[in-house]
């Protein structure tokens, strides 16, 4: 069995020449009207192009501006960075100096504090001894005055038996 090819769906070639001769050669007023067209389209890109050709410079030139504001700015602010830092430098030399200062005179302080408390202690133990003597000059002086207070019965006690004596004795 043999197939048969439908010829409907593979035409001749005959008819595939004629047809591609009339789609090949577009008629004239087509392809004027296609180059008008073309001729516009191209102005109008030629427009186009140099209306962004004049958009990018102007942006250029804001970019350009706007970098030299920025590089002023970043001038200005490296020195005001560094007036800061100068300040910060100069404070911390002045803190630690005053810091310095305070603690030699810290360290003055507590010496002469160990001194005054060596001297106090050195007149606590003085004021300990003159009180021990004081006591004891004291009770000596309590022993004392209680023997001149006996002597002095003694004695008055004496007299009287010397004016007794007298007495007896001028009597007799």
């Amino acid at each position: 069995m043999q197939k048969e090819l439908n010829h409907n769906l593979f035409p001749q070639q005959n008819e595939i020449h004629e047809n591609s001769i009339h789609t090949l050669t577009p008629p004239v007023e087509t392809l004027i009207t296609k180059a008008v067209t073309a001729s516009e389209e191209v102005h109008l890109l030629r427009i186009h192009m140099h209306r962004l050709q004049e958009q990018l410079s102007r942006i250029s030139q804001h970019i350009l501006e706007q970098s030299k504001t920025t590089q002023v700015k970043f001038e200005r602010t490296a020195q005001a960075i560094s007036r800061v830092e100068h300040t910060q430098v100069s404070f911390s030399q002045d803190t630690s100096e005053k810091i310095a200062t305070i603690s030699s005179r810290i360290l003055e302080r507590k010496s002469v504090d160990v001194k005054i408390q060596e001297l106090i202690e050195q007149q606590n133990n003085l004021i300990k001894i003159n009180e021990e003597r004081m006591q004891k000059f004291s009770k000596s002086l309590s022993e004392k005055e209680i023997q001149i207070n006996c002597l002095t019965q003694n004695l008055q006690e004496a007299q009287m038996e010397i004016q007794k004596l007298k007495r007896i004795n001028n009597n007799k």
